[in-house]
């Protein structure tokens, strides 16, 4: 892929010079759309100032084009260049790069119209291909470490929650609690030994309602999520526990084969997400 832009310097070439003299029939068809109109005028005076016999272009316009081109007065045989381009996708989005003759001439200052050899273009590629791997990379190692901090942070708030309600709340100070039997708290004498209500609590087998990411679903089923029992150690019983919860957990169960399987290949759970999303699409939702 290619776009055809007017060389530095050469402020005659203008839209209305194009509109006029280049493509106006086309700008009598588009006339609200300049965008389109310049972009095949440039093309279309690119053609008739060259010299390729592959490209067949009508005698009567080529003629008519040069005419008008030598009232301008330059000196410059081609005002137009062409630029290379390449298309690469980069998370699921369309990213589209010029690449300039001096930035990928050997010599670093490439003559006007010289094409890179096929050497520097394949080295070129892949060390963009190779930037764009460690983009993706660390933004799925960003994308783990930030879930994993709210993870914690919900469940230190949680904690912190318990054991205020557990001790009477800030309230009433540390050195009462709540009895389950007894709404009025109760005040330790001195001396007076109490143990603290055990906070340990058993772990519900259920799952999150809408995962975010790959990387929840592993680590719903290897450490769980919100103080949940990781879906790797649940039984038949809580398995089979109603109709929702089985179906769920079946649906999420071929997710996690695939990820175990991949990690167990030696790969990382990051990288192990990042193929799948590449076979089914970075867009589509867990």
């Amino acid at each position: 892929p290619v776009k055809y832009v007017v060389k530095d310097g050469i402020t005659a070439i203008t839209n209305e010079w194009l509109f006029e003299h280049v493509v106006p029939s086309i700008r009598r068809r588009f006339w609200n759309d300049s965008r389109l109109c310049r972009v095949m005028g440039v093309a279309l005076l690119y053609i008739c100032m060259g010299d390729n016999e592959d490209v067949f272009v009508p005698t009567k316009l080529k003629d008519r084009v040069r005419a008008a081109y030598a009232q301008l007065g330059l000196e410059e045989v081609q005002p137009i260049r062409k630029v290379q381009l390449r298309v690469y996708r980069n998370n699921g989005v369309l990213m589209i790069d010029a690449l300039n003759d001096d930035d990928v001439s050997p010599s670093g200052a490439a003559a006007a119209g010289e094409m890179m050899s096929d050497e520097t273009a394949r080295t070129i590629v892949a060390r963009l291909e190779r930037l764009e791997r460690i983009q993706v990379q660390t933004q799925i190692q960003f994308n783990s470490l930030l879930s994993d901090l709210r993870t914690f942070c919900g469940n230190q708030f949680k904690l912190l929650s318990k054991k205020k309600r557990s001790y009477g709340g800030t309230m009433q100070g540390s050195q009462v609690r709540q009895r389950t039997l007894n709404s009025e708290p109760r005040l330790l004498r001195q001396g007076e030994v109490d143990e603290a209500p055990d906070l340990a609590e058993v772990r519900p087998a259920d799952l999150s309602k809408k995962p975010r990411s790959l990387m929840d679903l592993w680590r719903e089923y290897e450490l769980g999520i919100d103080g949940k029992k990781p879906a790797k150690m649940w039984n038949k019983h809580e398995i089979n526990n109603g109709g929702k919860m089985k179906q769920k957990y079946w649906r999420r169960n071929h997710v996690w084969k695939v990820m175990a399987r991949l990690v167990r290949g030696g790969r990382t759970a990051e990288l192990a997400a990042n193929e799948i999303q590449k076979v089914y699409g970075f867009q589509m939702s867990v």
